[in-house]
């Protein structure tokens, strides 16, 4: 599983902090979605085409809110997500059976088809542009906020 953790920005941290929690939460999400927007594009043009349906079905969706996390997922439409990757193709075909296969199939291949990648490499090419993006976003949108 690729995951991006920011640290270090300790001018952005306090600026947050100034703001009420649910504000601060609010501008992260919005800064989160514009940062997975860029490897949603990255995916969809190393997506494989056949009938095209893998490439119109991928998603950025917000993951689901909890008090320790908030973060985006690029996710196709069967749900195989970049946040439930398996490091394998058999655990791939363990999690990912019945109609969730054929992206899972794709990702890590299968024993008719190699492998085709396109999730993981679209988001390690993308890590660092990612990560810039994100704090410009946020910084300008907290800074607005503040303006107001």
């Amino acid at each position: 599983m690729s995951r991006i953790i920011l640290t270090g920005d300790k001018e952005l941290q306090r600026l947050l902090e100034s703001l009420p929690t649910k504000v601060a939460n609010k501008l992260a999400r919005t800064a989160l979605r514009k940062a997975g927007k860029m490897v949603l594009e990255s995916a969809r043009a190393k997506v494989p085409e056949d009938s095209g349906a893998l490439k119109k079905g991928l998603k950025v969706k917000a993951l689901k809110r909890s008090r320790n996390r908030m973060g985006v997922v690029v996710e196709h439409p069967d749900r195989l997500t970049l946040a439930k990757l398996q490091p394998t193709a058999e655990k791939a075909r363990e999690v990912y059976s019945g109609s969730g296969y054929y992206p899972a199939a794709v990702e890590y291949g299968a024993p008719h088809a190699p492998a085709q990648p396109h999730l993981r490499p679209a988001l390690e090419d993308k890590k660092s542009e990612v990560i810039a993006e994100f704090r410009t976003e946020l910084k300008a949108a907290v800074e607005a906020e503040k303006a107001k």
